[in-house]
């Protein structure tokens, strides 16, 4: 196997396998982090000048060289320049007959991932089934030889599970250390809330850092409020796609006590998102193994519905997962969908979801213990939601509830336990809104962990700690004080429940 490396006024790299051990880099010596396996060792060096001229990758007019491409066996690289030496990553398409390479992203663009753009220093996704280029170049504009190009940039892959970047390290001790003051009383404990991942347009560095805050914070469960991937993939490899996407998720996630709630991007593909998974695929490919390991509780039926509740007895606090999008969708042996709906784009729960939530779910042990709730969307009315759909209508059905159990009013006279909050993304923002008309509960509404946010304030700058965006969740439960610290991009909060 072997990997383009093209160079800009300078040389043209081949990888021709992925191997070796740590190197000194630039940024110091690697050779004791066994996160990191370095693979310049079987990388060789062709003189030759590229250039991106708008999308096209041609050879370029101050000199010729030989370009082969192939593709990286991980899932991360790191790269690093020595100081006067630059480098850009670009993902391209196979070769066409002239030997030109075309830039073409598997994933939308859209996403802030930082291709084509000259850097020091710089993680990269990638995958198996593309082709990725490097150009390298020095910065003063002087020649590049093959065999300066070899000692100019050094390659690593990463163990994405387990490399915490340089930069995060001082501060995510810094922040476990804040999570752990707020543990002062014996009664308070923390949960990790995180959501809008977006795997393929992830910078994929939130799997050590919840690490290692659940290994010092004593942290026992994750909860997770969907849109785990994009799924906005094209018709012929869109299901197929969905489903590495999840296996990849799953295998991201091992040993991590992790609850989740389905978002709208988990469900669909196609060029239109024409295409859905249906109720069953989604419970087995998405839930069942978290909520057999976890011992989750579904409805009483045992149907395998997208909704359930989880017990922590340590702490008494029970977890409950709701589902936007809890309604069946026909589609043909394909996948196609028949009849118009699409849960990428219409969300509404069900009846009996409101029922269970009501007579099972909010139905609490006694009065030393709490809940969350935590769903992909905010419990918007029509009014807030800002735009219609049929989920809004239901959410005044589900506010209701939640009001009733909160003040113990009506048919919930006799209702154990308090609730804590509903925590939601979606809409990639970060604020604290009480959507609740008589003010008994509160909504938290998280960035998304993705490398885009809507939010005008938030600056999610690739290889920083802005890069990530997720909250440790502190309940005091003596002093019904709720401390979200954040993670990443984004704010702290703290409100009283």
């Amino acid at each position: 196997m072997c990997k383009k490396l093209c160079a800009l006024f300078s040389a043209v790299c081949v990888v021709s396998a992925i191997a070796g051990l740590g190197v000194n880099a630039s940024s110091g010596l690697r050779t004791a982090d066994q996160t990191l396996t370095e693979i310049n060792g079987s990388v060789q060096w062709e003189d030759g000048s590229f250039a991106a001229n708008g999308s096209v990758i041609t050879e370029s007019d101050a000199g010729g060289g030989i370009r082969t491409a192939a593709v990286f066996d991980k899932q991360q690289i790191l790269i690093e320049a020595e100081d006067g030496c630059s480098f850009k990553v670009n993902e391209v398409s196979a070769g066409t007959a002239d030997g030109s390479y075309v830039i073409n992203r598997k994933y939308s663009p859209s996403f802030e991932i930082p291709y084509n753009e000259w850097m020091q220093f710089g993680y990269f996704n990638v995958y198996p089934d593309r082709i990725f280029t490097i150009e390298v170049k020095k910065d003063d504009g002087s020649k590049l030889s093959a065999a300066e190009a070899q000692e100019a940039v050094s390659l690593y892959s990463v163990d994405v599970k387990n490399h915490i970047p340089d930069y995060y390290k001082d501060y995510i001790k810094e922040k476990a250390e804040a999570v752990n003051n707020l543990q002062e009383n014996p009664d308070a404990f923390s949960f990790i809330f995180i959501t809008d991942i977006h795997l393929q347009h992830n910078t994929k560095h939130f799997i050590p850092l919840i690490k290692e805050l659940i290994n010092n914070c004593g942290i026992n469960d994750v909860l997770g409020g969907g849109d785990w991937v994009t799924a906005w993939l094209t018709d012929a490899d869109g299901k197929q796609g969905l489903r590495d996407d999840y296996d990849e998720l799953t295998d991201l996630f091992e040993g991590i006590p992790l609850i989740k709630t389905i978002g709208n991007h988990d469900w669909a593909w196609g060029s239109q998102n024409q295409y859905s998974l249906t109720e069953d695929e989604a419970y087995d490919w998405f839930y069942k193994d978290d909520i057999e390991k976890s011992g989750a509780v579904r409805n009483d039926n045992g149907d395998p519905t997208t909704y359930f509740y989880k017990d922590d007895a340590e702490n008494k606090v029970r977890y409950i997962s709701l589902n936007d999008m809890d309604y069946e969708v026909n589609v043909d042996e394909n996948g196609l969908v028949q009849d118009g709906m699409n849960k990428t784009w219409y969300y509404t729960m069900s009846d009996e979801q409101i029922e269970w939530l009501k007579n099972t779910a909010l139905k609490l042990p006694d009065n030393d213990w709490d809940c969350v709730i935590f769903s992909h969307l905010a419990i918007w009315n029509t009014t807030e939601a800002g735009y219609n759909c049929d989920v809004v209508e239901l959410r005044d059905d589900v506010r209701a509830v939640v009001e009733g159990f909160k003040t113990k009013t009506g048919d919930f006279a006799d209702y154990k336990g308090d609730f804590i909050g509903w925590f939601s993304g979606h809409s990639h923002s970060d604020d604290m809104l009480y959507y609740s008309d008589n003010g008994s509960f509160v909504n938290v509404i998280s960035d998304g962990d993705t490398t885009v946010s809507s939010e005008p304030g938030i600056s999610r700058e690739m290889n920083t700690v802005n890069e990530q965006s997720f909250q440790v969740v502190t309940v005091d439960k003596s002093n019904k004080r709720v401390y979200c610290t954040r993670i990443g991009a984004g704010d702290d909060r703290c409100f009283n429940y």
